[in-house]
């Protein structure tokens, strides 16, 4: 296994990074020093990979776990402590290992700016101005034509939502998602625009940052949008916002439920019935009859 110390240094300065790479795998570990060298030789077979830029230091890192399955679930991680000092960050291997497909776990390359940072949606940074549209480019390459789901809860359901408007075909689990940063609360927002971008002006000028008005048109993409009923900031500022502004031409189907109070989402063997429920999908008709089956609660078309 390489040593932290080994993958940084092949990927360039580390003089913008505050959580350093640290490599837990024992999975064959792929380098590329540039997004470019990464679009021209995908790796497809299982690899913790990553993808440096240039020479800011900041280093995407996925790890790809190829099983040679039809179809390919990505999973995006929300919100983490602060006291946590290195990187990768991955969510949902627990969940992923369960279920019947290829997985990628993707790390926010912007947590690495500062220590301060425990939430950047994958929305970009200074450093990756075009994140959200190399992750849409990363994604469809390794999944290599076998259908995708993005799945992500909190910041993570944004970056599930905001990648399942770029990839056309795709499917989107997200769970009490946040649908615009901006209406998030605001001293998280505020440390990932002055970290991340060093003010608002390339903030906007870069960064999808309102999935309401993305959403408010068609796009390509099936969604499963699961909200806690008793997560009343989320209910009031992101689900019922992009319910109202949600095109009619979208295949969107709405599930609130009573999971507990606060912002809490399904627990994990719900998840993998959930995520199963989407992999036998064959179309959005029996993607609806499965999610009637699953779930208790009312399931409603937008």
């Amino acid at each position: 296994m390489k040593s932290n110390e080994d993958v940084v240094s092949q990927l360039g300065s580390v003089s913008m990074v505050q959580r350093q790479l640290l490599s837990r795998s024992t999975l064959p570990i792929k380098r590329f020093g540039s997004f470019d060298e990464f679009i021209a030789s995908p790796t497809l077979a299982s690899a913790d990979v990553y993808i440096g830029r240039e020479l800011s230091g900041v280093v995407l890192p996925v790890r790809w776990i190829n099983r040679g399955a039809n179809a390919t679930v990505v999973i995006f991680g929300g919100a983490v402590s602060g006291s946590i000092g290195s990187v990768p960050i991955y969510s949902g291997i627990g969940v992923g290992s369960e279920l019947p497909a290829n997985m990628l776990l993707i790390s926010d390359p912007t947590l690495q700016l500062s220590r301060d940072l425990t939430l950047g949606w994958y929305a970009g940074n200074k450093e990756w101005p075009n994140l959200q549209s190399d992750l849409s480019q990363l994604i469809v390459a390794l999944a290599g034509g076998t259908s995708i789901v993005l799945f992500g809860g909190s910041g993570g359901g944004f970056a599930a939502l905001d990648q399942g408007a770029r990839i056309p075909g795709s499917t989107v689990v997200a769970s009490n998602p946040q649908t615009n940063i901006l209406k998030y609360y605001r001293a998280p927002v505020e440390r990932y625009i002055t970290h991340a971008w060093g003010g608002r002006g390339n903030f906007d000028l870069y960064a999808r940052h309102d999935l309401v008005s993305t959403y408010a048109s068609p796009v390509d993409c099936d969604v499963v949008l699961f909200q806690n009923m008793r997560d009343a900031f989320h209910l009031r500022y992101h689900f019922g916002p992009f319910k109202e502004a949600c095109s009619n031409g979208n295949q969107v189907v709405g599930v609130t439920s009573d999971v507990g109070g606060g912002h809490k989402g399904l627990g994990p063997q719900e998840m993998v019935g959930l995520l199963n429920s989407v992999l036998s999908a064959d179309g959005w008709p029996t993607l609806l009859s499965g999610l009637r089956g699953f779930f208790d609660a009312p399931i409603v078309e937008w």
